[in-house]
Formats: structure tokens, sequence, C-alpha cells
């Protein structure tokens, strides 16, 4: 009778595996796209309505003002996140563009997130999930996301990242940490003769499809005696823990 127990009970299994709830059967999907709650987005299923929101009064108001406050001829009217995205090109290195500078940085670098998660989804795999967000990942990070304020600088931290330079490597650097009040986000700093940085984790998730988590970063820079800070944000990626980040896209 033993052999016709085995059966059965391997019966069972099979039929208790073939009927495990879905939350059981996606189990393999084991890194949640997360992402900062100042972007303002509940869910990822928000996100075409998140774009499409139109802007506060408020957000509104400082985009007019955007251009003035520079003393620059008028920007073009936007109302909402995707019409602010469609005048942008993330491929223009012109970091003294009002469209990267003040309130067009600041909103339109959250409009690029959002619209990025909206190609998330959860990683199977992941190399930097249980990184430390300390200044020693400037020795992991590349050198072509180092903040540079015009084409000439972004073609040398470019040029510095094919040659296969850290971020650490070619900035030469003080490198030091912010905790922001409230959230319990931590902030990488990094001041040299060239500006004072900023580089800010603000999403995880899978953005290109394989399988692997991927990290966007938000770079914020003022360069010495200007107020046009500029911003940019980048996604990247690695995998394996030994291995330095690579860059797969600039989204803004």
């Amino acid at each position: 009778m033993r052999p016709i127990v085995v059966l059965l009970c391997l019966s069972a299994a099979i039929v208790l595996a073939q009927t495990k709830p879905p939350q059981e059967t996606a189990a393999t999907k084991a890194y949640p796209v997360w992402w900062i709650p100042e972007l303002n987005l509940a869910k990822l299923e928000d996100v075409e309505a998140r774009l499409a929101q139109p802007f506060s009064e408020e957000d509104l108001n400082v985009l007019k003002l955007n251009a003035e406050s520079f003393s620059q001829p008028a920007q073009l009217e936007v109302h909402n996140c995707n019409e602010l995205l469609a005048v942008v090109d993330p491929n223009k290195w012109d970091f003294w563009s009002l469209d990267r500078v003040g309130s067009w940085g600041n909103i339109g670098s959250d409009c690029a997130i959002v619209k990025e998660l909206g190609h998330a989804t959860p990683a199977r795999r992941s190399a930097v999930r249980n990184m430390a967000w300390t200044p020693a990942l400037f020795s992991l990070l590349p050198a072509g996301i180092c903040y540079a304020d015009g084409e000439k600088s972004h073609a040398a931290a470019m040029e510095a990242d094919k040659q296969g330079l850290s971020l650490h490597q070619y900035s030469k650097g003080k490198a030091g940490t912010q905790r922001l009040r409230g959230s319990g986000r931590i902030i990488l700093t990094l001041d040299n003769r060239f500006a004072g940085a900023s580089y800010d984790l603000v999403a995880r998730g899978d953005f290109d499809g394989d399988g692997w988590e991927d990290i966007v970063i938000e770079v914020i820079g003022v360069p010495p005696h200007s107020g046009r800070g500029t911003v940019a944000v980048y996604v990247l990626t690695r995998k394996s823990d030994n291995s330095r980040f690579q860059t797969i896209k600039a989204i803004f």
C-alpha cells in the first residue's frame, strides 16, 4: 500500500501547487518598486493620472516666474507634467537652460521620475538593496553623473566615465551626508572646485525589464557665485555586489 499512498500524496501536492493564491505564485518578484513620498504618487497605477493632473496654482505661479527670476524671456506655459516634459529634452546637456533650473528643474525632475515609474516593475534580483547610503558609495557611482554646469564639463565627465573612473576618482571632492528632517532620507553631498552638489536616491525598481533592480538618482548642483541650481536625473544599475554602477539613461 505504501506506493499508492506516496502517489496520492504527490497528486495532492501537485493540486495544491496549482491552486496557490496569486500572491504566493508571484513570490519570485521579491523586490517591490519603491519611490520617495515627495512625488505625491500613491500607487503605480496612478502614474498616468499624476502626469495629467493640473499643476497647483502655486506651481503654476512659480513656473511662470522662473524666467523672470533669472532675467530671461518668458518660457512656454505648461499646465501639467505631460506638457512640461514635452518641451524638455533630457539629452540636451545645456545645464544653464531654464528647463533645468529653479522651479522648472525642481518640478520637472519630479515629473520625469514619475513618468519613469510608469515603466517600473518589481525586480527578481538585486545588487543594490544592501548598499549603505554613505559617502563611500561615491567610489561605486559612475563619473558620468557628476554635476556639470554646461556642455563642456558634462563632456569631460562622460569621457572620465568611458575611462572607467568612478565619481570619487573624477571629482576629487569633499564628500558628506545630509539627513532630511522628517523623512529619514539621507542625501550624499559632494563639494569640489566646480560646485556643491547633492545625490539623492529617489526610486528603486526594474526599469529596463532585465529582472535586476535599478536605482534612480537625482543630482542637484549649484556652481559657486550662482543662484542657478540645476537638476539632472539618472537611472543606474549594477548586477553584482562587487561591481560599479552603470548608467542606463538620463531621464531629465
